[in-house]
C-alpha cells in the first residue's frame, strides 16, 4: 500500500516486452557467431580443396587466385567473406523470431568453429591431403 502512486509497482507489459527484446538480441548474437563459424569453415574447406587438387597450380588454386601477389589466399578470403555475409543475412531473416534456444545455436557455432580450426591445423590437414 505504501508504494501506490510512486511508480514502483511492477509493470508486466514492459517486463514481457523487455524479455522478448533480450531474446531477440541473444538470438542475433548467436546467429552472428554461427555465421562467422561458417565463414571460417569455408576458409578451411577452400584450403582443403586447394591441397587436394594440386596446390597453387591446381584448378582450385588457380580459381582462388584473384591477385597474383597474394595468390589463392585472396580468393579464400573474398569468397569466404561473401558466403559469411550471405549466411548471416539468411539466418537473420529465418531464425530471429523462431522459438529456438540460443544455447543450441551457440553449440553449433562452437562445433563449426572447432571443425574449421581442425581443418587448418597442419598435422591434421596432412593426414587428409597426404
Amino acid at each position: 500500500m505504501m508504494n501506490q502512486g510512486l511508480g514502483l509497482e511492477p509493470n508486466t507489459k514492459t517486463d514481457v516486452k523487455s524479455n522478448a527484446e533480450i531474446a531477440v538480441k541473444e538470438m542475433k548474437s548467436a546467429i552472428a557467431f554461427l555465421s562467422a563459424g561458417i565463414g571460417l569453415l569455408m576458409v578451411s574447406i577452400f584450403n582443403l580443396l586447394q591441397g587436394l587438387t594440386g596446390g597453387l597450380k591446381g584448378p582450385v588454386g588457380k580459381f582462388l587466385t584473384l591477385h597474383e601477389g597474394i595468390g589463392p589466399y585472396s580468393g579464400k578470403q573474398v569468397y569466404s567473406l561473401i558466403i559469411w555475409m550471405a549466411v548471416w543475412f539468411a539466418l537473420n531473416k529465418t531464425l530471429v523470431n523462431k522459438n529456438i534456444r540460443t544455447k543450441k545455436i551457440m553449440l553449433w557455432a562452437y562445433i563449426v568453429i572447432g571443425i574449421a580450426a581442425l581443418l587448418v591445423f597442419p598435422p591434421f590437414l596432412e593426414l587428409i591431403v597426404g
